[in-house]
């Protein structure tokens, strides 16, 4: 596991990353969303300018989709950012997964087509996205391990806190005890001297003389 990622603290880094993600993911959906809805005015434009389209209504539908789906795909990655970046300063390390599973899905899509299409000028950027995926990962690991720690210090000061509750408890009923059983050994001492008492006086005739 990482502790730094180019000289920088991890937490560090995904703030930077995620706020840095976040404002290019919601610039990137203004772009797209203006794109969708002139997407048919587009294919127009580029018909007149020598793009040949077999069939333009068509071509208008397929871009409308595509940028319909690229938009839902960049709202999720928007969240996984502001995630990334809340989960780090909260200690909560659940918002940081999104991230980290919406990531390495790109990567690996990324590697695919690099290999399919020969994209091999790209390698560099998979090196990287890799390197950042396993810098969050090990930051991940670090929150998840360390809330882990309090969640058990937390359950062992319960315990704890019940146990002494429980042993007030029994301390409190052993002293009531203890005070009947004396206040009974007493009445039963008296009562013995007291038998005692009465055997040893002398016997005294009723009848006179």
């Amino acid at each position: 596991m990482l502790t730094q990622f180019c000289c920088l603290r991890l937490e560090t880094t995904a703030k930077i990353i995620g706020w840095l993600g976040s404002f290019v993911t919601i610039v990137v959906v203004i772009i797209c969303a203006e794109l969708l809805r002139n997407a048919r005015a587009l294919v127009g434009t580029l018909t007149r300018r020598g793009y040949h389209f077999d069939d333009p209504e068509g071509a208008g539908t397929v871009l409308i989709i595509i940028l319909a789906v690229s938009i839902v795909v960049l709202f999720i990655n928007a969240f996984a950012n502001a995630g990334l970046v809340f989960g780090t300063i909260k200690k909560y390390h659940k918002l940081i997964l999104p991230w980290l599973i919406i990531t390495a899905l790109g990567t690996v899509l990324s590697l695919v087509a690099l290999i399919i299409y020969g994209f091999y000028s790209a390698i560099f950027g998979v090196v990287f996205i890799t390197y950042l995926w396993i810098a969050m990962y090990s930051l991940y690991s670090k929150i998840k391990t360390e809330n882990e720690q309090r969640s058990f210090k937390r359950r062992a000061r319960s315990i704890a806190g019940n146990l002494r509750k429980k042993y007030i408890k029994y301390c409190i009923y052993t002293v009531y005890m203890y005070k009947y059983i004396c206040i009974f050994s007493f009445i039963h001492v008296i009562t013995v001297i007291i038998c005692i008492y009465k055997m040893t006086l002398p016997h005294t005739n009723r009848f006179c003389h």
